[in-house]
């Protein structure tokens, strides 16, 4: 009692019941979903005399900016009624890492 692998190379192609001109349309469709893998490199900036990949940077600012909303909250007392703490903050940093993507980065 094991599991059963098939070794048939028939089960790794695309099925013949469909027609020729959709099976182009498959391999056409799934080469362009792999548009965004481009070979013109990640985003970087150079600090320091190194590279550091624009998404840390952003990662970094958003971990910064939920310490001080962190900060905030203390002060001002809200975060003793803040239920889920670390999530809350995570989100905060989420939210202020991807705010600064896109506000770099976004859209053209």
């Amino acid at each position: 009692m094991g599991l059963c692998l098939q070794d048939d190379a028939r089960s790794m192609r695309v099925p013949s019941f469909l027609p020729s001109f959709m099976r182009v349309l498959v391999v056409v469709l799934t080469a362009l979903s792999l548009e965004g893998c481009a070979l013109r490199g990640a985003p970087s900036y150079n600090l320091f005399g190194a590279f550091f990949p624009a998404w840390l940077l952003c990662a970094a600012i958003g971990a910064l900016g939920s310490l001080g909303i962190r900060a905030v909250a203390l002060a001002i007392g809200l975060d003793a009624a803040m239920p889920l703490k670390l999530v809350t903050y995570l989100a905060f940093a989420a939210t202020l890492a991807l705010s600064i993507w896109l506000l770099l980065f976004g859209i053209d």
